[in-house]
């Protein structure tokens, strides 16, 4: 029901929104958007998803950042220190 509200929210500001009700999904996403099909801006990312969790799309995200498989140029907000731009 939050990810319908957000989305709405979202679109109303006139934002294009996209939703991944996965960790999997969100990496494919992700995938996609290096590859130039998408543009993913911004990514609201739950701790508890199915399949995959938030956390563990996380780790698989920096890994394959790392590796050279996606570009590194997200912005990541961490709740313990301030806001980072990677590049």
């Amino acid at each position: 029901m939050n990810q319908k509200i957000l989305c709405r929210q979202l679109k109303n500001a006139g934002y294009e929104t996209q939703v991944a009700n996965n960790g999997l999904e969100a990496l494919e996403a992700f995938e996609s958007d290096s590859r130039g099909e998408r543009s993913i801006n911004v990514c609201l990312c739950d701790i508890q998803m199915p399949v995959m969790t938030g956390l563990e799309m996380i780790v698989e995200l920096r890994r394959r950042e790392q590796n050279g498989e996606l570009p590194r140029q997200y912005v990541r907000l961490d709740p313990f220190r301030h806001c980072r731009i990677s590049h």
